[in-house]
């Protein structure tokens, strides 16, 4: 059975007359037993029905074997508190997050605790003692993934988080555009004359778009999330060659940003912690 469904037990006779003892304790015809606990392996139950004429006994004994919680889940928490983003679909075997920490963030450590006491966690393949937090993971200058896996008391279920991290660098990267197909080392398609720009990056509250030798009175901005959700859509006036964007209700993650300037249109993944 499973250990984490209390047990009890309902003995039916076929004469309404006779009497029930189940853990030698009187029970109602049909009716279920108090909670029954189970012990780590075999709990043996006894049930006693004595006949109307006080003198046929017939005893009946359970063996219950309990196989074991089948609870993989964990709560996950890093060093620091980065918010951790759920990416794409769960399943039962398998959670993927992200997260953003800083430029200078050299490492950190995971603390996964598994909700049920009897399962065993591994992170990065080592076993790490319920509630504690992991060794210092060295992080890469751009993306380190993390793998958590829960195996249940059962033995047989489990279940698998990974968390990408992400350590942007803080200056415009060719790899942080979505369409490279014009992009240089100055911004997302500049040429000798023009120049894009985006900074801080990663943010914290507000993003200023630059622009340099556009001539433009408006952009069009709109802001994506990684899973295609538009969070942000407007034109905005281009003022002293900048575009001022405040977007300090955004939640910590990496989002997609468009940007639309004289019909050129671009996108480039900017980062909020």
């Amino acid at each position: 059975v499973d250990a984490s469904v209390p047990l009890t037990v309902t003995a039916k006779t076929t004469d309404g007359n006779a009497t029930v003892e189940i853990q030698s304790a009187v029970t109602a015809r049909n009716t279920p037993s108090a909670p029954i606990a189970l012990v780590n392996d075999t709990t043996m139950i006894s049930i006693v029905s004595t006949a109307q004429d006080g003198v046929t006994v017939n005893t009946y004994s359970v063996a219950v074997l309990k196989q074991g919680s089948n609870n993989a889940d964990v709560v996950l928490a890093l060093s620091g508190n980065p918010t951790l983003t759920k990416v794409g679909s769960s399943t039962d075997q398998l959670v993927n997050y992200t997260t953003t920490v800083s430029a200078g963030t050299s490492s950190l450590t995971v603390t996964a605790t598994a909700k049920d006491a009897n399962a065993n966690v591994t992170i990065q393949g080592v076993l790490i003692p319920r509630g504690q937090a992991s060794a210092p993971i060295v992080l890469n200058d751009d993306t380190t993934t993390i793998t958590v896996i829960s195996t249940a008391q059962d033995g047989v279920t489990t279940r698998t988080y990974t968390i990408a991290v992400v350590k942007p660098t803080g200056t415009l990267r060719t790899s942080d555009l979505v369409d490279k197909g014009s992009a240089n080392e100055k911004g997302l398609f500049a040429s000798a004359e023009k120049e894009l720009s985006i900074y801080p990056n990663p943010f914290v509250d507000n993003v200023t778009i630059e622009l340099k030798g556009y001539n433009a009175g408006q952009a069009g901005v709109s802001i994506s999330t990684m899973q295609g959700n538009m969070v942000f859509s407007r034109t905005l006036p281009v003022n002293d060659n900048k575009v001022q964007i405040s977007l300090s209700d955004f939640k910590q993650g990496i989002y997609i940003i468009n940007i639309t300037v004289n019909g050129e249109r671009k996108a480039y993944r900017i980062f909020k912690n």
